[in-house]
Formats: C-alpha cells, structure tokens, sequence
C-alpha cells in the first residue's frame, strides 16, 4: 500500500482565516486518503510544540506556505521552518507550494523565490475579489495532486487515486463478488 503523502501549511497565525479556506480546499485529498493533512492546529494543549513541528517538518512531502510580510517577519517561521524545508526541497525530498496571501517581499527572498509560487507576488490573495482568490486556492489544491504525482479523478461526489487500488476495511482490498 503506498503511503499517503504529507502535506504540511506553513502560516503566520495572523492567516488564520487563509489557513482554514485553503484547508477548505484540500480537505477532499485529505477525505480520499491522497494526502495526510498538517498544520500547527494539531498539537494540543501540554505537547512540546516546537518538537511537533519539527517533527512534521521533518516528514513533509510537500509544504505549502502561506506567504505574506508576516509570515517573512515571523523569527520562528525564518529561523526554523523554512531552514528545514529548504533544505529539504534543495536535496528534493519536499516541495515547495507558496501562496502570496499578502503584499511582502517574496520576489526578494532569493532562497524562498526560486521555487514557482502559485500566484504572482505582484497579485497577492489579499487583493483580489474573494471568487477569484477562492479559484487560485483552487489551483494550490490541484499543484498539491501534481505535486504528489497522483491522477485523481472525481466518482461518486469523491476523489479516487488513480494509483492505487481501492481499499476496504483495515486496509485490504475490496471483496469481489461473483458478479465482478
């Protein structure tokens, strides 16, 4: 059984309504069993936070980074979240996806600006009319699948994994019947 592939949202919480449309939208590969799904909401009250978050770090596949001049200001986030993803997407074991949310100094982030952002930084989620910041949220949802080099496909109202046999309990492959 392949595994299901890590994504991890990297954010400034003051994006916290960003983080919960993009979630919005990648909750169907979540649901489908595509991606396993993390961001900082996970950890509960007591667990040593910073470890947790290392520790994804250190599992992600891909890492989506929701950018904006506090995200770029944050100590926490410049110091120890995109020094690990760097260097992981440089030895090509994550990739990087950056939405612009906000107006910041992407273009100028030599480190952070080699990799494709989703959306120009001269045209930043902030300001666009709501549809069609929805639409390029769309888009980082679809660069996700792309990114995890799967083929979905809808059936049902639901995303299938095109590589991969459907599942049934615990794991197993569905029962056949005489009919099939």
């Amino acid at each position: 059984i392949e595994a299901r592939t890590r994504v991890v949202i990297s954010y400034s919480h003051k994006d916290a309504r960003w983080l919960n449309r993009l979630v919005v939208h990648l909750r169907p590969l979540q649901n489908a069993g595509l991606i396993d799904l993390w961001d900082d909401a996970r950890i509960k009250a007591g667990q040593d936070w910073v470890n947790d978050i290392e520790f994804a770090l250190s599992k992600a596949d891909i890492a989506i980074l929701l950018v904006r001049a506090d995200f770029l200001a944050s100590e926490f986030i410049t110091s120890r979240e995109l020094p690990a993803l760097l260097q992981k997407a440089r030895r090509r074991e994550c990739k990087i996806l950056s939405v612009i949310v906000g107006p910041c100094l992407f273009s100028r982030m030599r480190d952070l600006q080699q990799f494709q952002a989703i959306n120009s930084p001269d045209r930043s989620l902030a300001r666009m009319r709501k549809a069609e910041a929805e639409e390029w949220l769309v888009k980082a949802a679809e660069s996700t699948i792309e990114s995890a080099g799967r083929e979905c496909r809808a059936q049902g109202g639901t995303l299938r994994d095109e590589g991969r046999e459907p599942q049934g309990a615990a794991g197993e492959a569905p029962r056949r019947t005489a009919e099939e």
